[in-house]
């Protein structure tokens, strides 16, 4: 079984099961992973931007895994919209 039916199906038992409401409250947050790419497509091997800071000095912005590699890292959060609000992104946009 793959692993995303193993999880849809744990994920569905909790849901119809009497065990929904482990899924209320809880904290939400993000981890976004990315490669840094050249404007042709091909991996970067150049530092990242300084702007961005070294690795410990962005709380939310770690660099240092690789020098492609840039993660985006939000604390956690008890409400969906705190962590919209904190990403910036307009209202308009979070349908």
């Amino acid at each position: 079984m793959a692993v995303d039916r193993i999880f849809e199906k744990r994920l569905a038992s909790l849901i119809n099961g009497r065990s929904a409401s482990a899924l209320r409250g809880g904290l939400k947050g993000v981890e976004k992973e990315s490669l840094r790419v050249t404007p042709v497509g091909h991996i970067a091997t150049t530092p990242h931007p300084r702007a961005l800071g070294s690795a410990l000095t962005n709380e939310h912005i770690t660099t240092d895994y690789s020098e492609a590699l840039i993660e985006l890292v939000t604390p956690p959060f008890p409400h969906t919209w705190e962590l919209v609000h904190m990403s910036g992104m307009p209202p308009q946009a979070q349908a």
